[in-house]
């Protein structure tokens, strides 16, 4: 595949992930879509991180180069919501004030979001129209009595101020194969 020419058969700090699938995970919304400006964004940046990068790399782009630009494609990507669904700025700019790690559960979320708004109107529709535009998802934890918990990819948190518990966005969120 090209990308192995140009970032080698591994990406990421722990050489476990493939080029492909590292671009799939970290620039994928929740219903799996990746936006032509947060790929291009993405090489851009990456590009010029490369330019900059005086470290000796054997291959076309180091791979540290690619992760550095995470922060830019997330901040245009956060940049382009909210001027898009302008109802969810105050959420995407003060969610971290109240829930500042993700997976979050259910009801955390939703108090989160009654803080923001100031109201306990709309609360479900909001979630509802966040998941419909690929911000959050919803899922199920397989342990007995877990409640319902909410999951934002790693494109959004960075921008957003938030961190990430556990494990990173999988293809089971995704539900495609890659």
């Amino acid at each position: 595949m090209i990308l192995d020419k140009f970032l080698g058969n591994y990406m990421g700090g722990n050489n476990k992930a493939f080029p492909y699938n590292w671009i799939r995970y970290h620039l994928s919304d929740t219903n799996g879509n990746i936006t032509p400006r947060s790929i291009l964004t993405l090489f851009a940046v990456t590009a010029r991180n490369q330019l900059n990068d005086k470290k000796d790399y054997h291959l076309v782009i180091r791979p540290y180069n690619m992760e550095l630009a995470q922060t830019e494609v997330s901040k245009n990507r956060i940049s382009d919501l909210k001027e898009e669904f302008p109802e969810f700025k105050d959420i995407f700019s003060k969610l971290k004030d109240h829930v500042p790690e993700f997976p979050v559960e259910e009801n955390e979320l939703e108090k989160a979001i009654e803080k923001i708004q100031n109201s306990t109107e709309g609360v479900k529709e909001i979630i509802e129209r966040l998941m419909t535009i690929g911000i959050i998802k919803s899922y199920k934890p397989k342990k007995k009595g877990a409640s319902l918990r909410y999951h934002i990819p790693d494109m959004y948190l960075i921008e957003m101020g938030l961190k990430r518990r556990g494990p990173g966005f999988h293809r089971k969120f995704l539900r495609k194969k890659l």
